[in-house]
């Protein structure tokens, strides 16, 4: 067989039969692509697939596709529809399904050694149709009498023959085999439809939950495959509900208990989701403890907002260090409230304690540009005090006049003389970048006609 010129690829995820959750995976796969097709189970054949279309011309790379399908079988897993029988690369859908249905048992990779059965792939790729498959399976016998039994054996046959013998089915199939040569041959790629609202749910009817722990462990869960499908839609969790259903009595007064939980800030990783989960729960339910086992728990997303991006880029870390950002951010906005947790923005300010401003922590810093006209800075220590500590040297000693803590100086550095700001006591100081045995480094200044020195901040 010859394959497509074009930079195009196609995988297919075959399953045996149509999982429960064969719909929220295809919807979690437009991560790695938007243009998607499924083959349901439900309608005949005995089997549903998943299509995914790339292009450009990375996906003729043979690492290329192995990290895709690597990457489509760990999502697979994660939402719950069990391993694929076969995810299988071709230069179409109907190579992509023939070598997912028969390649796998053949040892074959090249459609040409397959069996004449993967035809009918060629003919329906898409939808599974009774009619034509039975028309099909009655002519195989037919092809063997005449010495076909496999694909290779099939192309050698005549046009003419066929269209005599065999009828329109299989002309198109011997077309669509040569898709170079006849590409308006090739099946309309079905439109894909995505579920309205983003909801996981988990019943556990046979052995409800007891305790918070075992209910956490289902809820990871839940959060990731919630998560993997708004990844798919390019989109973050702002506010979702969560429902837990318990175990019915008489004795019960709330069966049904809900949170609706705004997020501090919108959250594309299931870990920082699983973090504000977990302090919410553990906060409630400790002063209102679940009256009865939970029997079902449900995710429901309420309002969303635009995330980082929609297909996941396998050549850059860039998208996970965002989603990293986030889950921290989220985790310190839950735990400290949101005036205690900010990002210093440098502002073009002389005195160093009044050099930058607290601003929202939407991005990393190494992602936000500096203001406009500020001065590029020398080197400044991480954490700053709040007001100097007066200190005393003697020798080669730093004590310090409040704590009496002690320093024996190694190195010294500067000075870097920092003035200016007629309006703020007309400053002057003279920094030094002090390094002690101990290898801590302190940020020290002096101030010109006074005999101690400042401890101003800790280089870390």
């Amino acid at each position: 067989m010859v394959a497509f010129t074009t930079p195009k690829r196609v995988i297919c995820v075959l399953f045996p039969n149509q999982p429960p959750q064969f719909q929220e995976f295809a919807e979690a796969c437009l991560r790695l692509t938007p243009k998607i097709a499924v083959r349901p189970g439900n309608r005949g054949g005995g089997f549903s697939a998943v299509f995914l279309e790339f292009q450009g011309r990375a996906t003729l790379s043979p690492d290329f596709a192995r990290k895709k399908i690597a990457f489509v079988q760990a999502l697979a897993r994660r939402m719950k529809v069990g391993a694929p029988a076969a995810c299988t690369e071709g230069a179409h859908a109907m190579e992509a399904l023939s070598l997912a249905r028969f390649g796998e048992h053949t040892g074959h990779a090249s459609v040409s050694k397959l069996p004449i059965d993967a035809l009918l792939d060629y003919i329906t790729p898409f939808e599974y149709e009774e009619e034509i498959s039975k028309k099909f399976r009655d002519q195989i016998p037919v092809f063997k009498m005449l010495g076909v039994s496999k694909i290779q054996d099939f192309v050698r046959l005549p046009t003419s023959l066929l269209a005599s013998r065999f009828g329109e089915e299989v002309v198109l199939a011997s077309q669509r085999l040569s898709a170079w040569v006849f590409p308006e041959t090739l099946p309309v790629w079905p439109y894909f439809h995505i579920q309205e609202q983003v909801a996981e749910k988990e019943d556990f009817y046979f052995e409800p939950l007891e305790n918070l722990d075992s209910l956490l462990f289902i809820l990871k869960h839940l959060s990731n495959r919630v998560m993997a499908r708004l990844r798919g839609r390019g989109l973050k969790a702002a506010e979702l509900e969560l429902v837990l259903e318990l175990e019915g009595n008489s004795q019960i007064g709330r069966p049904i208990r809900n949170w609706k939980i705004q997020l501090p800030i919108a959250q594309g990783s299931y870990l920082g989701l699983l973090t504000v989960l977990r302090e919410r729960l553990s906060y409630d339910l400790g002063y209102q403890p679940l009256e009865a086992a939970v029997r079902s728990a449900e995710i429901r997303i309420l309002e969303t907002a635009p995330g980082h991006g929609m297909q996941r880029n396998f050549f850059s870390r860039k998208e996970e260090e965002a989603e990293a950002w986030d889950a921290l951010v989220g985790r310190l906005l839950q735990k400290l409230g949101k005036k205690n947790a900010y990002r210093a923005q440098p502002v073009d300010r002389h005195l160093p304690e009044k050099a930058w401003k607290p601003v929202a922590p939407e991005a990393p810093a190494a992602l936000v540009a500096a203001s406009p006209g500020l001065r590029p800075l020398l080197e400044r220590p991480l954490r700053l005090l709040r007001k100097p500590e007066p200190m005393q040297r003697l020798g080669d000693y730093l004590i310090s006049q409040l704590s009496k803590k002690r320093w024996k100086v190694s190195n010294w550095q500067g000075p870097e003389r920092i003035t200016g700001e007629w309006w703020w006591k007309n400053f002057k100081r003279d920094y030094y970048q002090v390094t002690t045995d101990a290898g801590e480094k302190l940020w020290v200044f002096s101030v010109p006609e006074q005999p101690l020195y400042q401890l101003h901040g800790y280089f870390d």
